[in-house]
């Protein structure tokens, strides 16, 4: 079920001037406002124009400078609700992107890819790794720093202690937060010398794929692609840019057409 999600933005009114704060606030509360009269409006056409003020609204909150989930995930929700499938999936993704464990933002994603075609394939679940080192994705680097140093200074006393004082128990005590040290260690190991995929949504309605970068070049698939396909950028030149899809195939795109989940 789609709802919307309001958070109070105690934080940025806090860090924004006067002047600036009013005017989020004013969006803010047009967003809220179209969104509610599109859940209200009987005639399509009038619900649909509701949701899409509504997106458009928490779209310019956002290029204020204010990113959150929650914004994020009311955008999608708008999006979703004004039939723009493309922009639905890509505020999500930025959604998650921010906070892996939206709820929101992941239960409507998750609505919003069955709406595809059935030949469309969709990014792959999080493995039994991702899911067992969860901390992995839902902390920065910078938590992950002070957590490792936390952990190193407790393994640290605990061993003293256990030499001090004779005491085996403080010794093995000292391992917990000696292996989770390590663990920390290895996860910004992993983000310094892994390379993760740049992804982009498809945002553009029947975007047709290419064999290679050129409007004269054959057709990679027998459809085009329709907005909401999540995919992998592989290579870009002028004008055109290489993508993967789930399922191992890659096409050329406009680049015009896909947006990048990570902005700018």
């Amino acid at each position: 079920m789609i709802g919307v999600r309001v958070s109070i933005m105690l934080v940025f009114l806090l860090c924004s001037s006067a002047v600036g704060a009013q005017t989020a606030e004013e969006r803010l509360s047009r967003a809220l406002e179209a969104y509610a009269q599109g859940l209200e409006e009987g005639d399509r056409d009038l619900r649909l124009e509701s949701f899409r003020r509504a997106e458009r609204n928490f779209a310019a909150v956002i290029d204020d400078g204010v990113e959150n989930a929650d914004l994020y995930a009311n955008r999608g929700n708008s999006a979703l609700l004004g039939e723009r499938l493309g922009p639905a999936v890509l505020a999500y993704r930025r959604a998650l992107q921010i906070d892996p464990d939206h709820r929101v933002a992941r239960q409507n994603l998750e609505h919003a890819r069955t709406l595809l075609p059935s030949w469309v394939p969709h990014p792959q679940p999080a493995g039994v790794l991702d899911t067992f080192f969860f901390w992995h994705r839902a902390l920065s680097p910078g938590e992950r720093t002070g957590f490792a140093a936390w952990a190193f200074g407790a393994a640290c006393l605990l061993f003293a202690g256990a030499v001090f004082w004779r005491r085996p128990w403080l010794r093995n005590l000292g391992w917990i937060p000696a292996l989770f040290w390590l663990a920390v260690i290895v996860s910004l190991a992993f983000d310094r010398f892994s390379s993760r995929p740049d992804e982009a949504v498809v945002t553009t309605p029947e975007v047709v794929a290419r064999a290679a970068d050129s409007i004269n070049a054959p057709t990679r698939f027998s459809r085009p692609l329709p907005a909401g396909v999540e995919v992998q950028v592989l290579e870009r030149r002028q004008g055109w840019t290489r993508v993967g899809l789930a399922d191992g195939r890659d096409a050329w795109l406009a680049a015009s057409a896909i947006s990048r989940v990570k902005r700018d």
